[in-house]
């Protein structure tokens, strides 16, 4: 029961960045894109993990590193950008 109510908290997560960015309301590289993507792809990799759907754990693993990879090196370029302008 819980691990369904963790799937679909997680799926809703993911729509909800891919709505926002879809209408405009955010860019890709925004933080609030980005954890959405993380935090709904970390959901769905546990819920398919404990279901042993692996291809499904793969995807949303890399989902999730690349949403991390993307968050790190965003905030890393908006704080060379903020000490540039100090």
């Amino acid at each position: 029961m819980a691990m369904t109510m963790i799937s679909w908290i997680s799926a809703i997560t993911v729509l909800t960045g891919f709505l926002l960015i879809s209408q405009g309301k955010i860019g890709p590289n925004s933080k609030t894109y980005l954890l959405l993507n993380l935090l709904g792809s970390i959901g769905l990799a546990l819920s398919a993990f404990a279901t042993k759907t692996y291809a499904f754990v793969l995807l949303n693993t890399v989902w999730g590193l690349v949403a991390f990879i993307t968050l790190l090196k965003t905030q890393k370029l908006e704080t060379k950008e903020k000490n540039a302008t100090e």
